[in-house]
């Protein structure tokens, strides 16, 4: 027990939107699908509504099922602590509510008729953070790291363009655009800092 508190004292913004991932997944099992409908995704809805508000950053925790949560939490996971220990954790939580609330007007903008959710967009978006913050003093960017999500934003073109299946390649390459962007603008302010 005292191992999994020092995780959680290491590492709070990782292991409490993970751990609200899971709670999400359970309540919708608990609802038989009434906790994703009503929370856990975005869909065009009133404006008068509450919930509206709710859902533009609920949709990133919920899931379809164990599978959806694992495959998403898998990178959350493996790429959250390394960005814990790089940026504050302010910054960490404004960026997952920024990606998440922009994910969701986008998914609102222009696939008006497509229920939303998962975490997805956040997890990419934290890879692309990642590698934007590996870039070198003088722009240089390490090869080998830029492969990985080089990799991911051609398999979510190609996926967007040539398959048809449940997958938000969209969502996917919004978070790589907020990951990228947050870690662009984090870097740029802290070379003037330094200056």
């Amino acid at each position: 027990m005292d191992k999994v508190k020092r995780i959680f004292k290491r590492y709070p913004v990782t292991c409490t939107f993970t751990g609200l991932c899971v709670v999400a997944l359970l309540l919708n099992y608990l609802t038989a699908g009434y906790a994703n409908r009503v929370l856990f995704s975005v869909y065009r809805s009133s404006l008068k509504d509450p919930l509206f508000y709710f859902r533009l950053v609920g949709h990133s925790l919920g899931h379809s099922g164990i599978n959806h949560l694992l495959n998403n939490m898998l990178l959350v996971v493996l790429v959250g602590p390394m960005l814990e220990d790089r940026y504050p954790r302010g910054f960490l939580i404004g960026f997952i509510l920024f990606t998440s609330v922009f994910i969701a007007l986008a998914n609102l903008i222009f696939f008006p008729n497509i229920r939303l959710l998962g975490a997805s967009g956040v997890a990419c978006g934290f890879l692309m953070l990642m590698a934007t913050g590996l870039i070198g003093r003088r722009g240089e960017i390490p090869l080998s790291f830029m492969l990985v999500p080089g990799y991911f934003v051609f398999r979510q073109l190609y996926g967007a363009i040539f398959l048809r299946d449940t997958v938000s390649q969209f969502s996917h390459l919004l978070g790589y655009l907020c990951g990228f962007l947050f870690g662009y603008m984090n870097k740029s302010s802290r070379r003037r800092r330094e200056l």
